[in-house]
Protein backbone atom coordinates (compact mmCIF):
# COMPACT_ATOMS: atom_id res chain seq x y z
CA UNK A 1 0.00 0.00 0.00
CA UNK A 2 2.93 2.15 1.06
CA UNK A 3 4.81 1.53 -2.02
CA UNK A 4 1.78 2.04 -4.29
CA UNK A 5 0.89 5.45 -2.98
CA UNK A 6 4.51 6.65 -3.43
CA UNK A 7 4.66 5.07 -6.75
CA UNK A 8 1.20 7.51 -7.63
CA UNK A 9 3.05 10.19 -6.02
CA UNK A 10 5.94 10.04 -7.69
CA UNK A 11 4.37 9.54 -11.04
CA UNK A 12 2.09 12.68 -10.60
CA UNK A 13 4.74 14.73 -9.71
CA UNK A 14 6.91 13.62 -12.56
CA UNK A 15 4.50 14.27 -15.07
CA UNK A 16 1.02 15.44 -14.03
CA UNK A 17 -0.52 15.96 -17.89
CA UNK A 18 0.63 12.18 -18.00
CA UNK A 19 -1.90 11.51 -14.90
CA UNK A 20 -4.65 13.87 -16.78
CA UNK A 21 -4.22 11.78 -20.21
CA UNK A 22 -4.89 8.48 -18.75
CA UNK A 23 -7.83 9.77 -16.92
CA UNK A 24 -9.26 11.16 -20.20
CA UNK A 25 -8.16 7.62 -21.76
CA UNK A 26 -9.92 5.61 -19.75
CA UNK A 27 -12.87 7.97 -19.80
CA UNK A 28 -12.81 7.60 -23.62
CA UNK A 29 -12.44 3.65 -23.64
CA UNK A 30 -15.42 3.63 -21.07
CA UNK A 31 -17.40 5.93 -23.31
CA UNK A 32 -16.27 3.89 -26.78
CA UNK A 33 -17.30 0.70 -24.25
CA UNK A 34 -20.80 1.92 -23.60
CA UNK A 35 -21.27 3.71 -26.97
CA UNK A 36 -21.12 1.89 -30.36
CA UNK A 37 -17.64 0.65 -30.71
CA UNK A 38 -16.33 2.34 -34.12
CA UNK A 39 -12.92 1.29 -34.21
CA UNK A 40 -12.21 -2.34 -33.25
CA UNK A 41 -8.94 -3.28 -32.33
Amino acid sequence: MKRKSKAAAIKRQRSPVASLRSLIQRRTLTRRRLSTPLKAP
